[in-house]
């Protein structure tokens, strides 16, 4: 923060207004990768409930999709 050039300043102030993501980044170990995978399988469950008109449906789909809705 206290530098003279320019650049650094602007990298410095960009750490600090993310710091939070940060440092849950660290602690999470969840990479990129896997939050665009993620990103990727919804978009394919939201083409899968195209039609349906409650947001319950949708949250039902993907339950059965990733095996934590037990039917039984």
């Amino acid at each position: 923060m206290k530098s003279n050039i320019p650049e650094m300043t602007k990298a410095s102030k960009t750490i600090l207004n993310h710091i939070d993501i940060i440092f849950l980044d660290i602690k999470t170990n969840i990479t990129t990768a896997k939050i665009a995978g993620i990103n990727y399988k919804l978009r394919g469950f939201r083409k899968r409930t195209f039609g349906f008109k409650a947001l319950k449906n949708f949250k039902i789909i993907i339950f059965i999709a990733v095996g934590r809705l037990n039917l039984i």
